[in-house]
Parts: C-alpha cells; structure tokens; sequence
C-alpha cells in the first residue's frame, strides 16, 4: 500500500486527492500539511518538518513558498515528490533541477 502525505491537504486540489485516495484500495492519506489544520481522517500539520508518519511519497499542492523546506525534507527522507504547485520563480525553478539527479528513481515530477 503506497502511503502519501498531501501538502496543501485542505485546499481545493488536497480535498480532490483524498478524495480520489479514499476510493482506493493501494494507496492511503497517512498526513497532510496546511496552514489550514482542521483534521480529516489523517493529522495535519502546519509544516512538513512535523509530520510524524512513515509516508513513500509526497503529493504537493500547496504554495511555492513552500518549496524549500518540501526539497529539504524530500531528500532527507529519500522520498518521491510530486510537485503540482505552480507559480514557481526562474529562481524556485534552478532549485528544483538539482533534485532531479537525486530524486529516488527520478520520481520528482514538476
């Protein structure tokens, strides 16, 4: 079963992708992160830092001004990111071409 962790849980794509998750049977919402922190049927933190649980990928759509503490934690866990923010600087952009080389199985997806 493939656990995931939903940045930008309680936004309006966060609530699609637990929805789409919950209809599953291979995959499950262990974590969420949201500025937003009223729970689901997961805990949801105000940061990636916090999260707790054991997740094998990370789905992001939540705020460019989160993608540095997204990297740092993606690569610190060797966790696949799915990066479907947008919005992103020239200067975000140059930060997330590194991680490519490091990502686990090349799964960092822009």
């Amino acid at each position: 079963m493939t656990r995931i962790i939903i940045t930008g849980a309680n936004g309006k794509m966060g609530h699609v992708i637990r929805s789409v998750v919950a209809g599953r049977e291979d995959c499950t919402v262990v974590a969420g992160v949201d500025f937003n922190t009223q729970t689901a049927d997961f805990p949801i933190y105000k940061t990636i830092a916090e999260v707790q649980e054991e997740a094998d990928v990370i789905i992001d759509f939540s705020n460019p001004a989160l993608l540095d503490d997204l990297l740092t934690y993606s690569a610190a866990k060797s966790m696949p990111l799915v990066i479907a923010t947008t919005g992103y600087t020239a200067e975000q952009k140059a930060k997330i071409e590194p991680q490519l080389k490091n990502a686990p199985s090349s799964s960092l997806i822009i």
